[in-house]
């Protein structure tokens, strides 16, 4: 009976460790662009999306205490195939909360695309993309950087929708990423089933030399254009797409996170 004792103690002891391998990808949307047919007429295609990642956390479920925290990349989300691993960490063997970052690279913490990350660092930018547009008639091209720092925490676990994700005991787990890239293109706010459109921001080139600028899109008021900012002050069509991207995160797939930009 001693011995039974002793063996449902040792039972009852606390977990042992386990691995989570961290990764994040844009899907395929963002290498193979969006269609004419997806948008209000306009075929997008992007040569660069470049972000900024970093602050991955392990947070127990009960207390909300910080586990474990670490990793951090600039990823180049056009030029990957699949997810691309930006942080492995351990932790014990229950369920984690989960949470991460986008934000403006901070040199040594770097692990790919160094000297990009340089010249984000320089700018302020959390994302930085490149590409073109057209609708048969037209073609612009766009070089658009936007620097909200967003927190994101408490991530729905697209999986299963369950709070986190559960770490195996001497196992490894996954956990990846998932940044949905139409958000640029969403013409309303407060709903992940917004339409997608380019024809106002292609309008904005005001100066009509077929490069559709930063400042081009902060001179133009998104309620005039009809865009739908749901109650939301944003004084440009930059601060709306912006504003939009902060919800473009999200863990395994369409898993929610509350989603908190830094002051």
């Amino acid at each position: 009976m001693a011995g039974l004792i002793w063996l449902a103690l040792v039972g009852c002891g606390a977990p042992s460790d386990g691995t989570v391998e961290v990764a994040a990808w844009g899907e395929d949307e963002v290498t193979e662009g969006f269609g004419a047919d997806e948008t209000d007429g306009w075929d997008l295609s992007f040569d660069h999306w470049y972000v900024g990642l970093g602050d991955v956390t392990l947070s127990s479920v009960d207390t909300d205490d910080v586990v474990v925290t670490g990793g951090s990349a600039v990823l180049d989300l056009v030029g990957l195939d699949g997810p691309s691993s930006i942080a492995t960490l351990t932790a014990p063997g229950e369920r984690h909360r989960f949470g991460f970052s986008t934000r403006v690279p901070e040199g040594a913490d770097i692990v790919d695309e160094s000297d990009v990350a340089d010249l984000m660092a320089a700018d302020g930018a959390v994302h930085w993309l490149q590409g073109s547009a057209t609708d048969g008639t037209t073609t612009v091209t766009f070089d658009w950087t936007f620097g909200d720092e967003v927190d994101y925490t408490g991530c729905e676990n697209g999986d299963d929708a369950s709070d986190g994700i559960a770490v195996s005991s001497d196992e490894t787990v996954s956990a990846e990423i998932t940044l949905h890239t139409d958000h640029l293109l969403w013409t309303q706010l407060g709903t992940e089933q917004a339409a997608l459109g380019f024809a106002a921001l292609a309008a904005a080139d005001a100066d009509e030399d077929g490069e559709v600028t930063v400042a081009e899109l902060q001179a133009v008021d998104p309620i005039d254009v009809g865009y739908e900012t749901s109650g939301i002050s944003l004084d440009s069509l930059h601060a709306f797409l912006g504003y939009s991207i902060t919800q473009m995160a999200h863990l395994n797939g369409d898993g929610l996170c509350t989603a908190r930009r830094r002051e």
